[in-house]
């Protein structure tokens, strides 16, 4: 409700308070006094509506804007809350032990002394380049590493062949020397007599 409203309505109040007091004092029959008493009564009962609008407008703005005003508060909260959550994540990441700090890797001087063409490189991008370097010198070890598996299967299955002919080489052996065991006999007895 604006001031301007307010201060209407107190002096049609103050005005129609005044008239009453003086149709009250005189005891004339004032038909133009009751006429003036009545339009100001009218008066007021419009200030008094218009009065009552004002309020109710303002009200359906208060609750509007404590809509509002609820809403961003519910959305402040979601949004520290997100945020609480975030920092506890990022911190419970910083706190852990990572795979990539126990990976030895050569220093940034080696890195440089193979590459200088690499100086000028910012210490992000220069750190890029040491990973993919480290990369693919251990994708060539692990290349490696892996051609020597095979070989070693290979040595492994050869061996395991090779073993088998021999245990089956050992067992002719045995069983010639039990077949030729009575014909040594034989000719032992023969060179003794």
């Amino acid at each position: 409700m604006s001031q301007e409203t307010v201060t209407q309505c107190l002096d049609c109040l103050e005005s129609t308070r005044r008239l009453c007091c003086q149709l009250q004092k005189s005891s004339e029959n004032g038909k133009l006094k009751k006429r003036q008493l009545f339009a100001l009564l009218v008066k007021l009962r419009e200030a008094n509506r218009n009065a009552y609008l004002q309020l109710h407008q303002t009200s359906l703005n208060v609750a509007e804007a404590r809509e509002k005003l609820n809403a961003a508060s519910y959305k402040l909260e979601k949004l520290r809350y997100i945020k609480l959550h975030l920092q506890a994540s990022i911190n419970e990441f910083n706190g852990r032990e990572h795979y990539y700090t126990k990976i030895p890797l050569s220093s940034k001087e080696a890195f440089l002394e193979k590459h200088p063409e690499k100086k000028e490189l910012s210490e992000h991008e220069c750190m890029i380049e040491m990973l993919n370097g480290e990369l693919s010198e251990r994708q060539k070890l692990s290349q490696a590493r892996q051609d020597l598996l095979k070989k070693k299967a290979s040595l492994i299955s050869e061996n395991k062949r090779l073993k088998n002919s021999l245990q089956r080489l050992d067992g002719k052996l045995d069983a010639f020397f039990r077949a030729a065991q009575p014909v040594k006999d034989e000719f032992s007895s023969t060179l003794i007599r």
